[in-house]
């Protein structure tokens, strides 16, 4: 395995030890221009293989694919190929050489399928592509797009999940026998429930955005959905790095209310920093946290207003959760144009100098002169205070989160009052970050904002 020569390295010391035999291996891998996500190796009953999913070119850019090395002469053979990314290893079938793995599907990371492949031929088979559910409804044509897995100690069976885009179907089948199948679970009573409620439908799209890379968009649309209407749209965002909004996962939740009850647009944009993509893309976002990811969501909105007319440019709001909500804040302090009403923020970073090391030192480096402090004065939401006067902000957050400290609404609701700027505040007592013990009024709140907002009911609010 060549290493490319880079500033993070990781160094992986294996002790192996048996009662007939004891080893010890050393390996290494390094990244120059991102960060690494090292994961925990899998070894042959001897210790003298050792099965990793590791960054391997396709196609001018990298992506994390299965790779057996011999550990004693270091040579390494790739298994698994395309413009995907393995994700998870399943079982590893030592006596028949078969390693049962996940991963996306090529150029679509929103999808997952199940696989398996040859360590000695390098043979691979998708075992889930052809999975269908035969009650899926009118909107999707009941192939599953996002499955899962769970094999039996023997391996001669495996529970097939489908895990999306409908609820979650299972069999069980053997991996000897095609036909050898049973129903597991397919969730009926949530199928029937769900057929009696309104539904809505979806468009994916590509978006080009800066340095020759695309934004992959989902639209939500409304039932009845009428391309000569306009309708508000609101725009969620996560935007961490190696993370997706968009996913063919089955899930229900406040959008399917906003969507279907009050015919919003829900739009989902997975710009550059985002994850199950190649290095190039995901790798945008490294040590410049709040840059690329949030020019990505304006531009991306910008586009759609001025190619989808039944996209109310004047009703557009963003809101998101946690980084989300650090990227909604950013995201409004940077809409020189107007593109959004308003920004709606749950449990938000404000300055990345107060969020947890273990997580922001991997995708910033170190606060320091030396290193990189000027980017993380870059995340300061403080520090740009008055680009929120004259914007509709509302900033929620529970003073018991454990996660993202309310130290983070605090400082900056304070430079916000010490500029006399207007803005919109919720605090939870006694909440922690997921607000699960106000949900109802969380949600209640969360409804009533872009209803007025978007000037649907009750008064208008007033910046």
């Amino acid at each position: 395995m060549s290493i490319q020569v880079g500033t993070n390295v990781y160094p992986l010391s294996i002790e192996y030890q048996r009662d007939d035999f004891e080893y010890y291996s050393e390996s290494s891998y390094s990244q120059a221009n991102g960060w690494l996500s090292p994961k925990i190796p899998n070894y042959n009953a001897d210790g003298t293989l050792r099965l990793e999913i590791l960054p391997q070119s396709y196609e001018d850019d990298y992506f994390n694919h299965l790779v057996l090395t011999n550990v004693s002469s270091h040579t390494s053979t790739r298994l698994t190929y395309g413009n995907r990314v393995v994700t998870t290893v399943y079982r590893w079938d030592q006596t028949n050489n078969l390693v049962y793995y996940g991963s996306s599907v090529n150029d679509t990371p929103s999808q997952q399928q199940i696989s398996v492949v040859n360590t000695i031929t390098t043979e691979d088979k998708c075992l889930t592509c052809n999975f269908t559910v035969d009650d899926a409804d009118d909107e999707h044509d009941g192939l599953c797009k996002y499955a899962g897995a769970s094999f039996n100690s023997l391996l001669t069976y495996f529970i097939k999940i489908c895990q999306g885009p409908n609820p979650y179907f299972a069999t069980i089948q053997s991996l000897s026998n095609d036909s050898d199948t049973y129903l597991w679970n397919n969730n009926s009573k949530v199928r029937e429930r769900l057929s009696k409620k309104l539904r809505f439908s979806q468009k994916d799209l590509l978006v080009p955005v800066a340095n020759n890379f695309t934004a992959r968009v989902r639209l939500l649309l409304p039932p009845n959905f009428n391309d000569s209407e306009r309708y508000p749209a609101v725009v969620y965002v996560y935007g961490g790095p190696n993370s997706n909004v968009i996913n063919d996962a089955f899930s229900s939740g406040v959008v399917n209310y906003l969507v279907t009850n009050r015919s919003y647009i829900y739009i989902y944009i997975d710009g550059r920093g985002s994850g199950r993509d190649g290095q190039s893309k995901t790798f945008q976002i490294y040590r410049s946290m709040g840059t690329v990811e949030i020019e990505d969501q304006i531009a991306v909105t910008k586009y759609l207003q001025e190619n989808f007319p039944y996209i109310d440019r004047n009703r557009t709001g963003i809101w998101g959760w946690s980084y989300g909500g650090f990227a909604s804040s950013w995201v409004l302090a940077k809409d020189t144009e107007n593109i959004f009403k308003f920004a709606l923020a749950v449990a938000p970073v404000t300055s990345f100098i107060y969020y947890d090391t273990i997580y922001t030192e991997r995708y910033m480096g170190l606060p320091t002169d030396d290193d990189n402090l000027l980017g993380y004065n870059n995340t300061d939401l403080t520090r740009v205070a008055e680009s929120f006067r004259g914007k509709l902000y509302y900033i929620i957050h529970g003073n018991a989160d454990d996660n993202v400290h309310y130290q983070n609404a605090l400082l900056l609701i304070k430079s916000l009052v010490a500029a006399d700027i207007q803005f919109w505040q919720q605090s939870y007592p006694d909440e922690s970050h997921s607000l699960s013990g106000v949900a109802k009024h969380l949600y209640h709140t969360i409804d009533n904002f872009f209803a007025r907002a978007f000037g649907i009911e009750g008064p208008p609010l007033v910046v």
